[in-house]
């Protein structure tokens, strides 16, 4: 439960710092090359490339694409994050040792 808590905050977090982070670094080191800012925001507006790809070009209602968009990116994160902490749990209790052997009494 704590493992599925954890994924959906990383699902929340992980684009959001992201764009952050995007945001304020390409503003203010590269502020004319518009083609490094759009590769960079790819791995947050992926949702918007696939709608373009299936052939819906736009929604009608803006605030349902936003909500698109953040659904999305939450669902992709979130499973991204849950496969890594199952990975890390998976790991961690293969690293138990095992008991000793015991005596053998003849």
């Amino acid at each position: 439960m704590k493992r599925l808590l954890l994924s959906v905050l990383g699902g929340f977090v992980i684009p959001f710092l992201y764009s952050v982070v995007v945001v304020l670094l390409v503003l203010n080191i590269i502020p004319d090359k518009i083609t490094v800012a759009t590769f960079a925001m790819f791995p947050v507006r992926w949702p918007i490339l696939l709608l373009f790809r299936l052939g819906m070009m736009r929604f009608e209602n803006e605030m349902a694409m936003l909500i698109y968009i953040i659904a999305c990116n939450v669902a992709l994160y979130s499973l991204l994050t849950y496969a890594l902490l199952w990975g890390f749990s998976k790991r961690k209790s293969r690293q138990v040792a095992t008991p000793p052997n015991p005596p053998t009494y003849n």
